[in-house]
């Protein structure tokens, strides 16, 4: 069974309610550790990567702190084989495929809470694995500095609406003057897209961004310098259900990264 899942990046929008003074405090720290995967691109070429990070979090006081409140969408489409049957017309072979795309709207709102750390003074490093399309394979080492960190707590609701259609497609095998045969698509077939309906969770939406500055680096190469973008959003719905995503971009030199 073949699955393809697509997710449009999640659109927010923050009213500022209210700002409180900075307080210093003692600074303290915990642990962070990240490892998702994504794409890289070079002057010419691409490829996959995996990207592990770790270091230590400052947990002093904020820098600034507010309550506003949010309101933001995420469309995820899916599409999934579910069917596949061989049939004939005549003296000819035929295939039928079903298909099912699946369209999901999540919507959530409520009230939000940042706080925010200016240079926090802590590093994360790691490393980067990359398997390019057409050459061999490359490590980077990893040391970023976090030059402001936010971490927001959205307390409200989320409402998932989800919409399924079927397709058919329609496949005539095919032969060629040396024996090769193929199945070639003739036509396909849409049904009419079915709702599952909307149904509402409260929920709890902790989000921590990393606004990152730093390198990379190749054996035998010189460091690249570059920014780097990084989301931890982990959310727990009513009926005790968790979901953790982790993404993030940047450019270090010619190298574009992209994870989720």
């Amino acid at each position: 069974m073949k699955k393809i899942l697509m997710l449009l990046p999640l659109v927010a929008l923050l009213t500022l309610a209210s700002a409180m003074p900075t307080v210093l405090a003692a600074s303290k720290t915990e642990k962070v550790g990240y490892s998702a995967s994504g794409q890289i691109q070079g002057a010419g070429s691409w490829g996959t990567m995996t990207l592990t990070l770790s270091g230590n979090l400052p947990t002093k006081t904020p820098d600034y702190e507010y309550d506003g409140y949010m309101n933001s969408w995420e469309w995820i489409w899916q599409w999934e084989m579910t069917g596949e049957e061989e049939y004939s017309v005549g003296e000819e072979s035929w295939k039928m495929v079903t298909t099912v795309e699946r369209e999901t709207m999540r919507q959530v709102s409520g009230n939000s809470h940042v706080k925010g750390w200016y240079s926090p003074q802590s590093k994360l490093s790691g490393k980067i694995e990359a398997a390019w399309e057409d050459g061999p394979a490359t490590a980077f080492t990893v040391q970023l500095d976090p030059y402001n960190v936010q971490k927001v707590t959205n307390v409200g609701t989320m409402t998932v609406e989800v919409t399924e259609t079927t397709i058919y497609e329609h496949y005539r095998l095919e032969e060629i003057w040396d024996g090769f045969w193929w199945w070639q698509l003739q036509y396909s077939e849409r049904g009419e897209p079915v709702s599952l309906g909307a149904v509402t969770y409260d929920l709890v939406q902790t989000t921590l961004l990393f606004e990152l500055s730093g390198k990379i680096q190749s054996k035998g190469r010189s460091p690249l310098q570059g920014t780097f973008m990084l989301w931890d959003t982990y959310t727990v719905l009513d009926d005790g259900s968790g979901e953790r995503s982790v993404s993030g971009w940047g450019q270090f030199g010619p190298y574009n990264l992209n994870v989720w």
